[in-house]
């Protein structure tokens, strides 16, 4: 508040003054000029500035235009004209402005209390009056033409002269502490002369004598005042005397007058200016040496204080202390020191050299004498660079002594602490505050001595223990529960838990006792704790323990009994429990009066466990195993027995039988192993039980050395019809037949297994005789030949089986000979289906190996993308044009270079590859179709689709994917199914045809004429194309069967608008008689064989440029 009440007045007060100064200065203008004589004003505007300064940037701001708008309105009103008003206004704020900045610059704070600032300040006047002369004399010098030298002079000196006394005032007024002076007579008598002196002085020079050069006699009495009396007196004459020179020369009085009233005036403040200087520069030297000589008495006194405080300070030191200097003299003793007699061995010892491990150094002196003495000796030098050395020094004899016996004491009780590892000693003192916690304690506790010295015990121990001991003493809760009964004369002992740093809790026998000092008061207390915690917990445990057995045993859910081992009542039993008696179907007294043989089952035989084996256990010795039991109502029933003979110290031995009923378990595992071995539709063994039986029938026939094993494996042709026609119950059903009429087909010898889907197989351990094993494989497809009658009616009547039939050789493993018969079987597939292909026949047996062979590498083959696509051209018969291709697999192998299909395509469609591998063909193709230009670019592929891609695959879902990645046209795509696939495709498959076909896919049978299917489900297909099939070709010059089926085929695909496309023409006369008979397109070696895009073909045109 204070703050804003000063700034407040700073904007009143100072503008005010700062106007009047100007009216002031504007009276002294010469007639008719705008050149005043004297210029206070510029002294005002300075201290306004000065006194701005000390504000922040904002308000210093606000000054100076405030400074600069009270300069124009009052010159202007007093008759300045505007550029003159403006041209004022730029002078006096850079004079005050400048003035301020030089004056404190560098300086947070300004004062006037020494030359030194005296000439700062006359400089920082002396800059700003020039810069503001300079700016004043060059508007008068330009406008008015006055002369350049004398103007300048007039302005800087009248304003220096106005801004030096009237700062000087301002800075001293400012700065002084008013007090209430010490007023003496001859004091106050020595002013009044003094004062009358220098009014009577300047009187005379200034006013009465006019025109006598006596200027200078003024200095002296000024002068006095200025050595006599201090600068702020000083000052005040200045404040004084200034203004009446000043008015006193202007009123033609004095000794400045001369004739040019612009010189007096200039003369006139040049006298104020520099008596001003003289008066001021004496003051503050004046002032400067008594405030130097105020300051040393002071210093002077403080030392004598000093002094006297250091005397009293090493008089009360109990230690002895002297000051010696350099030739080791004593200068300096306190009182002990003299009283010591020890003071010239201690001079004597403190001159011998010092080590260098510092400039305070302490050692021992030992002073002999009738009792030797030792004294501690501590030297130091009094200061840096000094030649005196304080010694300081005392008798330590008898405290070296106490201090020896005190620390073997010490190491004693230490060393009891120490060796007392396994007792936990606590001390404390008489507050309960824990003092000693010895390493027994931190063992026991867990805790450390740092972490418990100042806690009290019952920190460390359970609250409720503690609570429950206060409130059985009577007293309040905390360190009393442990002192309450303990005297010096008796110790407490007692059982007590504490609580380790782990949180769990230790038991011990607590003895408590009292130490007490010399005057018998109450030092502290001991407590010896020791470890019980294993003798509670095996109290605690047996007791438990017994407990527990009585009622684990009576309760328990698994059945339990103990039986007599000893020769009086051996193998008698001598307690049993509920659960074991309900096991027996009796009751527990009952069981009692049994022995262990009584309650042997009686399904025990000689390779099943028995309860007799109990009898001969010893001590120590186990028992287990799975074993049975005769219940009271003459049932059988099994349990997990679990048994040994005990001797318990002190106690006759016994034995102790666990018995857990597994019964139900026993029934489930045999469940589970029927199961876990047979087919769970059909009963038949599973793959597991057969390839076991193989593996042993195998086996029996190596050590008989017999001819070997006979192997049938059966696969059931067209069963997917089956399922995807009537549904997955009735093929259920289906298999269920076939499995009865396999079991009734075999001999009693034999093993009939479905080893999953629509597989099957017979192993005939005894019939290794290739006409026995034939005649068995065709009573068998003889037997599932017949109709199959359906639920609601319904009879199948086209089931048939293939299978493939082997004879183990010496040497062959079951997965061999099995693999063996499996591709046997795949063999009778290709061959027609509905047959028996027997291994033993060489031209089968050969192809088999060979194909075998290639079986382990078509992983390779799919991971390394072995397989390639080729294509061959399709023409216009009589044009010769290419009107689409053929996409023809191939199969680059390592070892046996290019492979066509018929080489390895039996083993493919017999694997699980298949699917892929139609698949990647199918992509393959499309996306080179789709890359084909010029004339081919509409042109047609044609993709073989496979008969195992159709049974097992996704054939809507390859389809659409390829021609999503491809981008190819749909209408652009044929995909060729043979003759013999396409009469079994499901009703599943024919949905997904007809979706293709809505797309513009076109579907073409292949091989017309070699399927042997039925017309009727050939042409039920959503068909497109007939080819016919390369062995009709072949003979239709030479062989007039093969001319007539193929003029049949022409002429059906001409009747119900399909296309037909004739395969293998490799002669010019096929193709004439072929384009006679009106079968437009064909393909084959006459228009080109079949290539790959790397070697450069680029369309079906450029195949058939080739070709």
């Amino acid at each position: 508040m204070g703050r804003i009440v000063r700034s407040a007045t700073y904007f009143v007060a100072f503008p005010l003054a700062y106007a009047l100064a100007i009216l002031a200065g504007r009276a002294t203008r010469l007639g008719g000029g705008e050149i005043s004589l004297v210029w206070p004003a510029a002294a005002v505007a300075t201290i306004w500035m000065l006194a701005a300064h000390q504000r922040g940037p904002r308000e210093r701001a606000a000054h100076a235009a405030l400074l600069a708008a009270t300069t124009f309105f009052v010159n202007l009103t007093t008759g300045a004209s505007v550029p003159l008003t403006s041209w004022f206004v730029l002078v006096n704020v850079v004079l005050a402005v400048v003035t301020v900045e030089v004056l404190t610059y560098r300086r947070r704070e300004v004062h006037l209390r020494d030359p030194a600032d005296l000439a700062r300040l006359v400089a920082a006047v002396a800059v700003g009056n020039c810069c503001g002369a300079f700016l004043a004399a060059g508007w008068f010098v330009v406008v008015n033409g006055d002369p350049a030298a004398e103007t300048f002079a007039l302005f800087a000196v009248r304003n220096a002269a106005s801004a030096l006394v009237g700062v000087s005032i301002w800075l001293r007024l400012t700065d002084i502490t008013w007090s209430r002076p010490r007023v003496t007579v001859l004091g106050a008598l020595e002013a009044l002369v003094a004062g009358g002196v220098v009014v009577a002085v300047f009187l005379s020079v200034f006013w009465l004598t006019t025109g006598v050069p006596m200027a200078f006699i003024a200095l002296v009495p000024a002068m006095w005042v200025a050595l006599r009396y201090s600068t702020t007196v000083s000052t005040l004459l200045l404040a004084v005397a200034g203004p009446w020179i000043i008015a006193a020369t202007l009123l033609d009085h004095g000794a400045l007058i001369v004739p040019e009233l612009q010189e007096r005036a200039l003369l006139a403040q040049s006298l104020v200016g520099s008596l001003a200087i003289v008066v001021l520069a004496l003051a503050l030297y004046r002032d400067s040496r008594a405030r130097l000589i105020s300051e040393l008495e002071d210093a002077r006194d403080t030392a004598d204080r000093d002094s006297e405080l250091l005397a009293a300070v090493l008089d009360s030191i109990h230690d002895s202390v002297i000051l010696t200097d350099a030739a080791g003299q004593v200068v300096l003793r306190n009182a002990r020191a003299g009283e010591s007699g020890h003071v010239d061995h201690v001079v004597s010892a403190s001159r011998e050299p010092m080590s260098a491990a510092g400039p305070t150094e302490r050692r021992d002196l030992v002073v002999e004498a009738e009792d030797s003495r030792i004294i501690e000796l501590t030297t130091a030098p009094l200061a840096r660079q000094s030649p005196f050395t304080v010694v300081a020094f005392r008798d330590v004899t008898e405290e070296r002594v106490h201090a020896r016996e005190l620390q073997e004491a010490r190491d004693l009780f230490a060393g009891v602490l120490q060796a007392a590892s396994e007792q936990a000693i606590v001390g404390t003192d008489a507050t309960g505050h824990i003092t000693v916690f010895n390493i027994g304690a931190e063992r026991l506790t867990g805790w450390t001595a740092d972490e418990v010295i100042g806690h009290r015990p019952h920190d460390f121990s359970i609250f409720p223990e503690v609570s429950s001991r206060a409130a059985e003493l009577g007293v309040p809760i905390g360190f009393e529960v442990f002192t309450h009964n303990v005297t010096p004369q008796a110790a407490e002992v007692r059982e007590w838990t504490y609580l380790r740093r782990d949180g769990s809790p230790v038991a011990v026998s607590l003895a408590v006792s009292e130490m007490t000092d010399h005057d018998g008061g109450c030092m502290g207390y001991i407590g010896v704790a020791t470890d019980i915690t294993e003798r509670k917990a095996a109290e605690q445990a047996l007791a438990e323990s017994e407990e527990r057995f009585r009622l684990a045993f009576d309760t328990a859910p698994m059945g339990m009994f103990m039986f007599d081992v000893t020769p009086e009542n051996f193998g008698r039993v001598t307690r049993c429990n509920q659960a074991m008696a309900d096991v027996l179907g009796s009751r527990p007294d009952d069981v009692l009066q049994m022995t262990v043989t009584d309650l042997d089952g009686l399904e025990n035989h000689s390779e099943t466990a028995t309860l007799e084996q109990l009898l001969s256990l010893r001590v120590g010795q186990t028992f287990d195993a799975e074993t049975s039991f005769r219940r009271a109502d003459g049932d059988t029933v099994w349990g997990l027995v679990s048994a040994s003979v005990v001797a318990p110290r002190g106690s006759e031995p016994y034995g102790i039988c666990l018995v857990e009923d597994i019964t139900s378990r026993k029934r489930v595992e045999d469940e589970l192993h029927y199961l876990a071995s047979h087919d769970p539709l059909t009963g038949l063994a599973n793959r597991a039980l057969f390839m076991g039986r193989i593996d042993k029938a195998l086996a029996d026939a190596d050590r008989a050395g017999s001819s070997g094993v006979g192997l049938i494996f059966l696969d059931l042709d067209g069963f997917k019809t089956v399922n995807d026609t009537w549904g997955h119950a009735q093929g259920d059903e289906v298999l269920k037949v076939v499995a009865d009429r396999l079991k009734a087909a075999i001999g009693p010898h034999d093993t009939a297994a479905r080893l999953g889907g629509d597989e099957f197989a017979v192993l005939c351990p005894d019939d290794a005789d290739v006409t026995l094993l034939h005649s068995a494989a065709e009573r068998i497809r003889a037997e599932l030949r017949r109709p199959v009658r359906l639920g609601a009616g319904r009879i199948y009547d086209q089931l048939s089986v293939s299978a493939g039939v082997v004879i183990s050789q010496p040497g062959c493993v079951s997965e061999t000979l099995l693999q063996r018969a499996d591709n046997l079987m795949y063999f009778a597939k290709r061959s027609g289906k509905d047959c028996v292909t027997m291994g033993s026949e060489p031209a089968e047996e050969a192809a088999l190996l060979r194909e075998m062979q290639l079986t382990p590498d078509l992983d390779r083959a799919v991971d390394l993308d072995e397989f390639a696509v080729h294509f061959q051209p399709i023409v216009d018969l009589r044009t010769g044009e290419c009107v689409a291709a053929e996409a023809l697999l191939r199969w680059q192998h390592p070892e046996r270079g290019l492979l066509c299909p018929d080489a390895f395509l039996t083993v493919a469609e017999a694997s699980r590859h298949m699917p892929a591998i139609g698949r990647g063909v199918l992509n393959e193709a499309c996306r080179q179709a789709r890359s084909w230009a010029g004339a081919a670019a509409g042109s047609a592929v044609h993709v073989n689709v496979s008969g195992r891609q159709i049974e097992v695959g996704d054939l809507r879902a390859d389809v659409l994917g390829a021609l999503d990645v491809s981008g190819l046209d749909p209408r652009r795509l044929v995909l060729e199914l043979t003759e013999t696939h396409a009469g079994r495709v499901a009703a599943s498959i024919r949905d997904d045809l007809d979706m293709l076909r809505e797309l513009g896919i076109r579907i073409a049978i292949d091989d017309v004429g070699t399927g042997f299917s039925g017309l009727v489900k050939i042409i039920d297909l959503p068909i497109d194309i007939l080819k016919i099939s390369r062995q009709f070709i072949a003979g239709i010059t030479d062989d007039a069967r093969c001319a007539a089926i193929t003029k049949a085929i022409v002429g059906l695909g001409s009747s119900l608008g399909l296309t037909v496309i004739a395969e293998g023409i490799e002669r010019q006369d096929q193709r004439d008689l072929l384009i006679e008979w009106g079968c437009e397109l064909g393909q084959g070696y006459l228009f080109g064989k079949a290539r790959p895009v790397a070697d450069g073909i680029k369309s079906p045109l450029s195949l058939f440029h080739h070709a």
